[in-house]
Order: structure tokens, then C-alpha cells, then sequence
């Protein structure tokens, strides 16, 4: 999976060939509109790419967005996913707060 971290670097992040994107277990809480996930799943990826740093909320989003965004082109969706992008593409078109990962932290 190649993650865009500027319009003109790539890097790749390697994904556990066993690891399923819906061990995320994926919500959105319904106050606060923040994405909610389990961390054990970022954590193998985590484990398998070392220099992977998630240190921010928008790292984690980048993170999910991305390895989302890649199943995707291969006909593969998830609801809670596809209404967190939608989310998302309403903040951008209309100015909306920022988006933050659910209550964990990152570790």
C-alpha cells in the first residue's frame, strides 16, 4: 500500500497479510463525530513497519484513510468508513473543525 505524505513522496506501509480491515471495528460516535477504532490491529501494523510513526490524530486518520482508500479500489467498502469519508469531504468542502481518532491515544 503506498501512503502520500507529500504530493511528490511515497512511501510504502506493509499490512499483515492476515490483518483485516474490519478488526478496526470502525464507529463513529454519534456526540461527537469522532472516529472510533480498536488499537490492536494499528498496533501489528505498527509492528511490521518500524519506522512507521503514528503520533498524531492525523497520522492515524492518514493511516486508516489510506489502507481504506487501497481496499477500495479493489471493490471492497466498509459503512462506517464510507460515512466518515463523506464526513470528511463535507469538512473540506465547507470548512468544517477538525477531525480527530477516537478517545485512545497513541501508543
Amino acid at each position: 500500500m503506498k501512503v502520500v505524505k507529500h504530493s511528490t513522496e511515497f512511501s510504502v506501509t506493509k499490512i499483515p497479510d492476515d490483518l483485516s480491515f474490519d478488526a478496526l471495528n470502525l464507529a463513529i460516535d454519534p456526540d461527537t463525530g469522532t472516529l472510533e477504532f480498536d488499537w490492536a490491529p494499528l498496533r501489528e501494523i505498527l509492528a511490521l513497519n518500524p519506522e512507521l510513526s503514528l503520533n498524531s490524530d492525523s497520522a492515524v486518520i492518514d493511516l486508516i484513510g489510506a489502507w481504506y482508500s487501497y481496499l477500495r479500489l479493489n471493490g471492497y467498502r466498509h459503512e462506517v468508513a464510507e460515512q466518515y469519508l463523506l464526513s470528511c469531504e463535507a469538512a473540506r468542502e465547507f470548512g468544517a473543525g477538525h477531525l480527530f481518532a477516537g478517545p485512545d491515544t497513541v501508543h
